[in-house]
């Protein structure tokens, strides 16, 4: 029933306040406003289910191109890392998290599971991780005798001696 509304409401959200969006977490009470506006229905767990459509309505356009230039960005730099073969350990690690990252944004054209505070805490953690990931250093992986690398001392003493 409130599928549909969420859907134009998103849409109409994102016309009437291009800008601004309606605000976090006010996507189901702007629905029940506009839709149902003498109806006693609970907005508890009232969303657009799609992420993007969601982030669009509640932040605006600048908010829904910030999320999407976090999620595109990390896709690049993750699929970066998982094809290094010099990356070592975080090669697969990266391997893994692009993964995960598929199967979020795939997941978030049918729902949008950020809008929920307990879950939204584990997304934001997890993008965190593949930052981490990708700014590693490549060579961290590499635990043999050839690694090329300066140690920590050693480049220490280059600085101190000149």
């Amino acid at each position: 029933m409130l599928g549909l509304g969420a859907v134009l409401l998103t849409r109409f959200g994102i016309q009437d306040y291009p800008l601004t969006g309606v605000g976090l977490v006010m996507v189901g009470p702007a629905i029940i406003e506009r839709f149902y506006p003498n109806s006693l229905v609970s907005t508890d767990g009232v969303h657009a289910h799609n992420i993007f459509l969601q982030v669009g309505a509640e932040m605006g356009l600048p908010g829904l191109f910030g999320h999407l230039a976090i999620y595109l960005t990390l896709l690049y730099l993750l699929l970066r890392r998982a094809l290094d073969r010099n990356a070592g350990y975080s090669q697969a690690l990266a391997l893994g998290l692009l993964g995960s990252l598929i199967i979020f944004l795939t997941h978030g054209l049918v729902d949008a599971i950020i809008s929920s505070p307990q879950v939204a805490i584990v997304v934001w953690a997890l993008l965190g991780l593949m930052a981490a990931v990708v700014s590693s250093s490549s060579d961290q992986g590499n635990t043999g005798q050839n690694s090329t690398s300066p140690t920590p001392r050693a480049r220490k003493s280059r600085l101190l001696t000149g």
